[in-house]
């Protein structure tokens, strides 16, 4: 080894090179090793350029770059290369360059050895010192790097024990120089690929950006080995040239030669590469991973997962996009409408119509974000940050969105289909006008969305929270609804149709006009809900809570209502004929004009009910013993679970809640069938009914809607019951249409009748002149 520890100053000078070395023989291996130099001088400078032109462009990418697949721009040709491309042939492309660096490294270190071999024969024979003709030798050969790296002579060689007088600056600076060329930088480069390319979340590429890495390493050790250079080379060279440079600064040791003790420096230079080796390998494999990749997503710390920490420590695992340029953005104090300060700060990011099919945007920040009109089909937008996009007329298809932030997003006119949406959060979202099928929108909370005119077909919103939302207009068709919350939202006329939603919670909803037709609403709770002439026909609503609900001409034919729960509910002119009433209560309620026709009202409770001018004829009973006890016990069961939150006043507890329930299943279990003036339920409708003719019922109807609030759903409810009643044998209404006619003829008079359309004026004149 070199005496690198040597000052420059008190280096021996060079002999002048001794005659016996100037033979035929070394001359021409002399020239043929220049040669063989100078060309590999050449191509190492175009290996140099294209390493850095590689990682300026790199380094320069940026998040914006990515996520819009912005082409590079090759120098010199003025081509473009896609930036996909670009990161798939542009490692495979310096990897071949690299392995082209190390032939010729591999053929220059050939040629130095036979050289030095052939130097060390003359130098031998030179009677005075050997030592000094080496190194007037290694002066004759190129100044290349490579070559004067591998130039070196081992004092070992020489007969008398002296080695070269090497300067260790120059040395020093030559190892280094090898080494931060030949194997670091390719090493670097790699990473570099590696880790910027990261945010674009390509497993597939990520996988080959490794593959690259590890045979990259791979040429680096072959480079070390064929040039020489180890561990305890550089770690000397860098210290010679601390010394060299800042002088006393440093601490001189005395210069130890490789002597007894190289084999066992070879050894720990081997075992510390090898070690540093792993762990850059290990780095790629286990550290720098995209989203959902090995241990990131499965080791939790702390409540976060792996990746989220090393997101948060600056690993660009997620794309951040900022507009690529910045512009001047007028300040408004205070909101007000006058323009305020000028500062600059960044554009919205502009996205609109743009194709991300197939793309993994994974915890992507696209908040504010401009995507009109953008096309997402099958991508990966889990737990990506849409919050407060402009995502109108947005296709999204088969498109993973589960868990994102889309609050406050701009999604009118948005298609969905076939996407995953569990968790999002989707508060104040746009969703007007939007078509949503197929979906799975599990525990997503969509509060306060307006999904006005809004339609979701086949899909799940099962736990969601669509609280004080609007979905005026919308229809949701065969939609799984279990467990919703739409509390305080806005339902008017909106059509559900043969939907699951047991245990959905519609308090105080407004649900005007509503068509809930063939829904499955077993223990719903609809208490203090307004719901005149909405539409439940056919619907299930077996143990549903309607405390205090506004069902003023509301349509609940045909309607299962076992052991619902009506108390002081509001049913004047609703419609509930052929509906299954057993166990029922309805204490308090108001039923004036309402049409039980047909209607099973075994151990129906209306203790308190307002019960007149109704109509009801041919009452359902059952039929024997067996059928009681075998309804009685389910009717028990959808009691013991009706939903009471707001059954009692705000300062209710359980133990209230407990009683109420246990106490209506002992009314239920000991209530007589002949418990209403020592005679049934039934016969009691039927002496009610006959006390009102059709004509007195209709003056009702129309009375009840020109005179209360929503009551031009009342009159269109009840004018559906005489167009139903007109084309179906078994809907008679036990109305007459002329009243009706008759007193919506002045719309002064009626308020509700401005509403109503020419088609129905027309067919409630054809009636009532018949």
């Amino acid at each position: 080894m070199p005496p690198y520890d040597l000052p420059s100053d008190v280096a021996p000078k060079p002999a002048p090179p001794h005659p016996a070395a100037d033979s035929a023989g070394l001359d021409k291996l002399e020239a043929a090793l220049n040669d063989l130099s100078k060309a590999a001088a050449a191509q190492s400078l175009t290996y140099l350029l294209l390493w850095i032109y590689l990682i300026f462009t790199v380094t320069a990418v940026t998040d914006y770059d990515l996520l819009v697949e912005k082409p590079i721009k090759l120098p010199v040709f003025d081509l473009e290369v896609g930036l996909v491309k670009f990161f798939i042939g542009a490692p495979a492309l310096f990897w071949l360059v690299q392995l082209y660096m190390v032939r010729k490294v591999a053929v220059i270190a050939d040629a130095i050895r036979h050289y030095l071999t052939f130097a060390e024969r003359e130098a031998a024979k030179s009677a005075g010192n050997p030592g000094a003709v080496l190194e007037a030798l290694r002066h004759r050969v190129d100044g290349f790097v490579i070559t004067r790296l591998l130039a070196r002579f081992e004092a070992v060689r020489c007969g008398d024990g002296s080695g070269p007088a090497t300067p260790p600056l120059p040395q020093a600076l030559t190892v280094l120089a090898a080494a931060v060329t030949l194997v670091l930088a390719p090493v670097l480069l790699h990473g570099a690929f590696q880790i910027r390319f990261l945010a674009y979340q390509s497993e597939g590429i990520t996988w080959w950006h490794r593959l690259c890495l590890m045979a990259g390493l791979a040429l680096s050790a072959a480079t070390a080995r064929e040039a020489g250079l180890t561990w305890e080379d550089t770690l000397r060279a860098l210290r010679a040239m601390l010394v060299g440079l800042f002088g006393g600064l440093v601490p001189r040791g005395a210069a130890q030669p490789k002597g007894k003790d190289g084999g066992r420096l070879d050894w720990a230079s081997r075992r510390l590469a090898a070690m540093v080796a792993s762990a850059i390998l290990a780095v790629s494999l286990l550290v720098a991973t995209t989203p959902g990749e090995f241990l990131s997503d499965g080791v939790v710390i702390e409540g976060s997962t792996l990746g989220d920490w090393l997101t948060t420590a600056g690993l660009p695992r997620t794309l951040k996009p900022r507009a690529p340029h910045t512009n001047m953005v007028a300040a408004q104090p205070g909101g007000g409408d006058t323009a305020g300060t000028i500062v600059p700060g960044p554009l919205p990011l502009n996205l609109s119509h743009r194709d991300f099919s197939g793309r993994s945007l994974r915890r992507a920040q696209l908040s504010g974000a401009n995507l009109k009109g953008a096309v997402f089909r099958g991508a990966n937008l889990q737990g990506a940050d849409l919050s407060d996009a402009q995502l109108q007329s947005a296709l999204i298809r088969e498109t993973n969105l589960n868990d994102a932030n889309l609050s406050s997003a701009d999604m009118d006119g948005v298609i969905v289909y076939r996407s995953q949406m569990v968790g999002a959060d989707m508060n104040w979202v746009n969703l007007q006008k939007s078509k949503i099928y197929e979906t799975d929108l599990s525990k997503a909370d969509i509060a306060n969305a307006n999904l006005q005119k809004c339609q979701i077909t086949e899909s799940t919103l099962q736990g969601a929270n669509l609280a004080s939302a609007t979905l005026d207009g919308g229809n949701l068709v065969q939609v799984n609804l279990k467990g919703a919350t739409f509390s305080d939202a806005s339902l008017r006329k909106v059509g559900i149709y043969d939907a699951q939603m047991q245990g959905s919670d519609l308090s105080n909803a407004k649900l005007q006009g509503a068509e809930i037709f063939n829904a499955f609403l077993q223990l719903s709770d609809f208490s203090f809900a307004q719901m005149p002439g909405a539409d439940l026909s056919r619907a299930h609503l077996e143990g549903a809570n309607f405390f205090k609900a506004n069902l003023m001409g509301a349509n609940l034919s045909r309607a299962v209502l076992h052991g619902a729960y009506l108390y002081r509910s509001d049913l004047r002119g609703a419609n509930l004929s052929g509906s299954q009433l057993q166990g029922a209560d309805f204490s308090e309620s108001h039923l004036q004009g309402a049409s039980l026709d047909g209607a099973a009202t075994w151990k129906t409770r209306a203790h308190g009910a307002n019960i007149t001018a109704v109509h009801f004829r041919n009452g359902a009973e059952l039929q024997n013993e067996w059928m009681e006890e075998d309804l009685g016990y389910q009717i028990i069961q959808w009691i013991d679970q009706t939903p009471d939150k707001k059954i009692l006043t705000p300062e209710r507890n359980p133990s209230h809640d407990f009683y109420l329930r246990s106490y209506r299943i002992l009314e239920f279990m000991k209530q007589a069938n002949d418990s209403f003036g020592g005679i049934s339920f039934h016969d009691y409708l039927q002496i009610a009914s006959k006390a009102m003719t059709p004509t007195g019922r209709s003056v009702y109807m129309t009375d009840l809607a020109c005179n209360v609030e929503d009551g031009d759903y009342v009159l269109k409810a009840t004018i559906l019951r005489l167009v139903r009643s007109d084309y179906q044998a078994d809907a008679e209404s036990g109305l007459t249409a002329w009243p009706l006619a008759a007193g919506i003829a002045d719309s002064k008079g009626c308020p509700a009748a401005a509403g109503l359309s020419d088609s129905d004026r027309d067919f409630l004149d054809a009636l009532a002149n018949r």
